[in-house]
């Protein structure tokens, strides 16, 4: 979407790896499974839909990979493969929910925040 600059964050604990990779930091903490956040900024802002698609991305990126998983699993079948799979499910469709815990707020309660919000 033409992001000037991306931040990932990848897990929750203390930093474990840093690193950039030309306009994009990524930073990986202990508990690398759970809390994990992107943050994109560009000096035009976002339109609505271009953060409709970036906050749908999340979980499609893990629906994706739970199917990469899976087909690896029944390909070469393997306990570790088929878990990945079930963990990557688990985190599209829990990201896809509109959820709201404290100032954190899911993929699906962006997308549900956005459509409801009127024009201005």
């Amino acid at each position: 979407m033409g992001a000037s600059s991306v931040e990932i964050t990848i897990g929750a604990g203390k930093k474990v790896w840093e690193g950039t990779i030309k306009n994009i930091r990524i930073a990986v903490r202990r508990v690398f499974f759970a809390n994990s956040h992107a943050n994109a900024t560009r000096e035009k802002p976002f339109k609505k839909r271009e953060k409709i698609i970036i906050s749908f991305c999340g979980p499609f990126f893990s629906g994706l990979s739970a199917l990469i998983f899976f087909i690896g699993h029944y390909s070469n079948p393997s306990a570790i493969l088929y878990i990945f799979g079930l963990f990557n499910i688990w985190l599209a469709i829990v990201n896809l929910l509109p959820l709201k815990i404290g100032q954190k707020e899911s993929d699906g309660y962006t997308i549900c925040k956005l459509l409801l919000k009127k024009r201005t």
